[in-house]
């Protein structure tokens, strides 16, 4: 009897830290897609293939221009238009995703004409857990002539969070910001993808991303990464040397 009734009050501290403190982030590595057909009178209507964003990327919102979208792409290859797009390969072999089965490419293309979007995001509500200090996520910008390197604007709760390169692996950048001073706290994140305005439509910005994680470690110093990356290429210079003698 004791013992159930310690199970008891040991579950409702949980509730109570759930409800009372809020519920943590979901679906950050969106694995959790499933496809299916957008909804009557979706928005954008310009989604090709149109699939359900509820269902695609459960746990997100989806805005283009700050207007509510109930579809996304099921194709990731909108390079022309303002777009978010499941990534999943499939169909499309050179959109493959970063890692696991799906991943979410956003494209933006600010001098749209009349009648499109020109920026696009996601964003999402949650709890940032105590002793987080930074964001970390994957990033990939499609090596397409043109095409600036990506530039995620990432935000929590509105405020601006500086990203940087973190580590590379391939084409594949791992990002990652200081969001110490959010940790504990229930917040809104949003990643956003702007385009370049004044550029041709093929200039616009793209990305995959995937893999969004809280962190307890410290993000190091911008100069730290362009140090281990000159030290790898001096060390690498030394071998090859030593090989030649």
């Amino acid at each position: 009897m004791k013992g159930l009734r310690t199970r008891l009050m040991f579950g409702l501290l949980l509730f109570c830290l759930q409800t009372g403190f809020g519920q943590g982030f979901q679906n950050l590595d969106f694995e959790m897609a499933t496809v299916a057909s957008a909804p009557p009178g979706y928005t954008p209507l310009d989604a090709n293939p149109p699939i359900s964003a509820a269902n695609a990327l459960p746990y997100w919102t989806v805005m283009e221009d700050g207007v509510l979208c109930t579809a996304i792409w099921g194709a990731p290859n909108a390079l022309d238009e303002t777009s978010v797009a499941l990534v999943s390969g499939g169909n499309y072999p050179n959109y493959a995703p970063l890692q696991g089965a799906y991943s979410v490419q956003i494209s933006a293309y600010a001098d749209a004409p009349a009648g499109y979007y020109h920026n696009a995001s996601i964003s999402q509500t949650g709890l940032i857990p105590v002793g987080t200090h930074s964001i970390v996520f994957l990033i990939f910008s499609p090596p397409v002539a043109g095409i600036y390197p990506a530039n995620p604007a990432v935000t929590i709760n509105g405020t601006p969070i500086s990203v940087s390169p973190l580590s590379t692996s391939g084409s594949i950048i791992t990002m990652a910001g200081d969001v110490s001073a959010f940790a504990g706290a229930t917040a809104t994140l949003s990643i956003l993808c702007a385009g370049v305005s004044g550029s041709p439509y093929s200039n616009e910005n793209i990305f995959a991303l995937d893999a969004i994680n809280f962190s307890p470690n410290i993000v190091p110093e911008p100069g730290a990464f362009v140090l281990t990356a000159l030290g790898g290429l001096l060390l690498g210079c030394r071998r090859q040397k030593s090989h030649t003698h």
